[in-house]
């Protein structure tokens, strides 16, 4: 999927489409590693399914492992 970032107000967004499963009005925290981009519900932990990310998982670091198990 791509998107542009767009402005809005002062401020810099993005539109997701629908299939991201995003309800309106909920909250985002946003992680940057390197030149990755990660946008993860408050309530849900990404991480908790390694099934699922162990892909992506596999390709950080152990420091930013650590700091994402701290969370």
């Amino acid at each position: 999927m791509k998107t542009k970032v767009r402005s809005i107000g002062n401020s810099l967004g993005v539109i997701l489409p629908q299939e991201i499963n995003l309800k309106k009005g909920e909250e985002l925290t946003v992680y940057q590693v390197d030149d990755t981009i990660i946008l993860k519900p408050v309530h849900a932990n990404v991480f908790e399914d390694t099934a699922k990310w162990d892909g992506f998982y596999s390709t950080l670091t152990e420091e930013e492992k650590e700091w994402e198990e701290d969370q």
